[in-house]
Formats: structure tokens, C-alpha cells, sequence
């Protein structure tokens, strides 16, 4: 590669408004942008077969629009904004790749627009898990319980996986007609048995369900229990019922 001489200038802005556009061709590249205005407009054009990291800290009260159009092979973008107000607009021309959002500590309403719906699919982890047919359903179905009997089912997760529980249900009636005007208590348990640890308790009359809003993780490598407790002074038939997903 050819030598070139080492250019360095500083420049010094103050105003109300500026407009900065800047057109950088090189194969590596180190540029401090800080910028302290009221109003600013920045335009970057990177043209280059790979930026390696390109990072941007923004901190000001109010942004109106940042635009991010990226046509590179390679690209890492981290982008840290503080600001009480602001549109991030990010066009990404190519998606055969793949695309990841990793979004954390948002406050308030957040909304991610795909525009080719039917090229491009958004999905939270359990409904992701059935369609990759990562879900798992656990039935224990019809059991007999004496007073404050109980039965279980068990799961061995595999050592390479991790189980997380997104719903565990119950339902209970009594065995003989002449107590089924009774209380028909049933208690649940899930429980991690590798390490001895109750994860859920609930109950119910005549049955129970819950859906946790943070899912039941159990490590891979771990044996889980479901667990069903007949709590009534007589009688009765029982099932249970879990659903989860394993990755």
C-alpha cells in the first residue's frame, strides 16, 4: 500500500445550526465525532469492504431522526442512545443473513415495523419454539389420590438444552358422587429435584393454572417433578398438565 501523509485538523464548531457531511474511503478507520449543538445534522458515507465496529454515543434531550443505512458485507453496529425523545430508522438492505435485535431496559411502549411481512417473520420465544417444534407438553392424566395422597411426573432435561415452563394446570373431582358437593382442594408443585428445590405452589378449588409471566427455568442436566397433592379429606380423581419449551 502506498504511503500518504499523516493529515491531522481540528475543527472547532460552535453554532446553532451545522451541518457536517463527511465522505471517508479507506480500509481502516478511527473517527471521534463529539458534537455539542442545538440543532445538528450529520451525514457519514462509509464506503468499504468491511468496517470491523462502528459505534455511536449520542446523549442529548430531544433527537428528532437518526438514519442508519448500512450496504457493507461486514458490519457491527453498537448504537448507545440516551435521549428523552427519539426515531431510530435502521435499512437494512439485505437480510439473508440473518438479523439480530438485542434490546434491553426499554421503558414504555417499543414497536419493531418489518416491512416484507411475508419474507420476514417476528415471533416471542414460546410461539418461535412451536414453530421450530422446540415445545413440550407433559400430561399426567387420571390419577386416583387417597387423602392427602399425591403423585408426580417426571422430565430429565437434556445436558445440552434448558427447559423453561410457561404453563402448569390442574383439575380434581371427587371419586364418589356423595362428596362432589364437597370442597375438591387439589394442590400443584413444580419442583427442580436435582437440586432440591420447590419452583411453584399453587392451588385451587376443583383445580388451578397459572402462566408465570418470567417462565420456569430448569438447567440441562436437571430432573424436574410435577407434582399433584390431593388436600381434601376424601377422594378423588386428578390430573395435571404442563407446557414449555426446550432449547
Amino acid at each position: 500500500m502506498a504511503d500518504y501523509p499523516d493529515y491531522t485538523q481540528l475543527f472547532n464548531l460552535v453554532g446553532s445550526d451545522i451541518m457536517v457531511p463527511i465522505d471517508i474511503q479507506g480500509a481502516y478507520i478511527m473517527l471521534p465525532v463529539d458534537i455539542q449543538a442545538q440543532w445538528a445534522t450529520l451525514e457519514i458515507s462509509i464506503v468499504a469492504q468491511t468496517v470491523e465496529f462502528l459505534t455511536v454515543d449520542i446523549a442529548a434531550q430531544t433527537i428528532d431522526k437518526l438514519d442508519i443505512n448500512l450496504a457493507a458485507s461486514d458490519i457491527i453496529l453498537s448504537v448507545n442512545l440516551a435521549a428523552s425523545v427519539i426515531i431510530l430508522d435502521i435499512n437494512i438492505k439485505s437480510i439473508t443473513g440473518g438479523v439480530t435485535f438485542n434490546i434491553e431496559n426499554i421503558e414504555g411502549p417499543f414497536n419493531i415495523f418489518i416491512g416484507t411481512i411475508q419474507t420476514v417473520g417476528l415471533y416471542l420465544q414460546p410461539d418461535w419454539a412451536a414453530k421450530t417444534e422446540e415445545q413440550k407438553y407433559f400430561c399426567l392424566v387420571s390419577v386416583h389420590l387417597d387423602p392427602v395422597g399425591d403423585d408426580r411426573m417426571s422430565y430429565p432435561v437434556p445436558g445440552d438444552k434448558t427447559l423453561f415452563i410457561t404453563n402448569f394446570s390442574g383439575r380434581a373431582w371427587a371419586s364418589v358422587a356423595e362428596d362432589r358437593e364437597l370442597q375438591q382442594n387439589i394442590h400443584g408443585y413444580i419442583e427442580d429435584h436435582t437440586d432440591e428445590e420447590c419452583l411453584l405452589n399453587i392451588g385451587g378449588n376443583c383445580g388451578f393454572t397459572t402462566n408465570p409471566v418470567v417462565p420456569i427455568k430448569i438447567p440441562g442436566g436437571h430432573t424436574v417433578y410435577f407434582w399433584v397433592k390431593n388436600a381434601s379429606n376424601h377422594g378423588m380423581w386428578a390430573y395435571i398438565t404442563a407446557s414449555a419449551y426446550e432449547v
